[in-house]
């Protein structure tokens, strides 16, 4: 497989380098056309193909997101959608894995580092996230506390809230010795 790219006003062939396994959190705005593409492929190909489910997956809040991306090689792995809300919360979305890396521990793997980079990030914003009831132990063995049952419109199939306080060390000490 071979990538163009513009160099010295004209195209040549340049071999892709195999990348090492690679996380990055990055804007709308710093995202490349190249990877906005695999978010997109990746997210159609699961979310609209795979669990045969029409809906306009790109959408306006795309733009004002951050972006979490983990890459085996050149393959989009591991996908996640963070928006930010208006009373200072996060708001998890579009969390998928791609399909071959599936039952190998990557989501444990990829969603405590996202995780993580939020306590670091943003140590005083509450997180939360729907989610499918098949999906409530994975969620809840992370700290989230399922809290209602929640329909939406484009989605006829049933969602629950979950919520998640991100604990400053001080306060996760504190939590345990009292």
């Amino acid at each position: 497989m071979r990538l163009m790219t513009l160099q010295q006003g004209r195209i040549s062939g340049m071999p892709i380098k195999k990348q090492p396994q690679m996380f990055k959190v990055k804007s709308f705005d710093e995202l490349t056309a190249f990877e906005c593409y695999d978010i997109f492929k990746l997210r159609q190909d699961t979310f609209i193909c795979e669990h045969n489910h029409i809906f306009s997956d790109i959408s306006e809040l795309d733009k004002g997101a951050h972006h979490v991306l983990y890459y085996e090689q050149e393959r989009l792995a591991a996908y996640m959608r963070i928006l930010f809300e208006d009373e200072g919360s996060l708001l998890l979305t579009r969390f998928v894995v791609h399909k071959a890396e599936r039952k190998t521990g990557l989501s444990h793997v990829f969603f405590s580092r996202v995780l993580n980079y939020l306590r670091d990030t943003y140590p005083k914003s509450p997180i939360h996230l729907y989610a499918h009831e098949k999906l409530s132990d994975f969620y809840r063995e992370r700290g989230f506390m399922k809290c209602e049952k929640k329909f939406f419109e484009t989605d006829p199939r049933e969602y629950f809230h979950f919520r998640f306080q991100i604990s400053t060390p001080q306060e996760t000490v504190d939590a345990r010795i009292g």
